[in-house]
């Protein structure tokens, strides 16, 4: 146990960008809440279950389906930083990353309902939902509109 909650220090401690810096700042903290409700999820599914994780194959299910979508929205904040380093019109890189973001929050919201609640955790059920409705919402639609405007006026798929 004390391996794994070392493991989870580093996990939520490290991360492979200066926090707080630029304009991925609240996408930084939202990467921080998600992957705060993955790791709360897995521990909920060790302590609360009588039978072994291996068992529970619909719970780790959920937590895995979890776990990616923190990977991947890591990985596109990690993808748009470096690109809005090297090139300073990168206003759609970010709106695609916005409605990604957005759009796995909602995927994890959803899973995350359903997984903790077939643990049978309440509480922590709506301390976790209420972890995650605190993040920053975006204009997806606006932000959509944008990217569709900068596509068809370039006539081609320049990313």
């Amino acid at each position: 146990m004390k391996y794994a909650k070392a493991n989870a220090r580093d996990f939520l401690e490290k991360s492979a960008f200066a926090e707080d810096k630029g304009t991925l700042a609240h996408e930084q903290k939202l990467l921080k809440k998600v992957k705060q409700a993955a790791l709360t999820s897995l521990a909920l599914a060790v302590r609360m279950n009588q039978l072994p994780l291996a068992e529970q194959q619909v719970i780790m299910l959920g937590i895995a389906d979890i776990i990616i979508d923190t990977f991947a929205i890591e990985s596109a904040i990690l993808r748009t930083a470096k690109l809005a380093a090297r090139d300073a019109a990168a206003s759609c890189y970010l709106d695609m990353t916005r409605v990604f973001c957005s759009d796995a929050i909602q995927r994890i919201e959803t899973t995350l309902k359903n997984t903790v609640s077939a643990i049978g955790a309440g509480d922590e059920l709506r301390a976790l939902l209420t972890q995650l409705s605190e993040l920053p919402q975006w204009n997806t639609i606006a932000a959509r509109q944008r990217i569709a405007k900068e596509l068809i006026e370039a006539n081609t798929w320049k990313y």
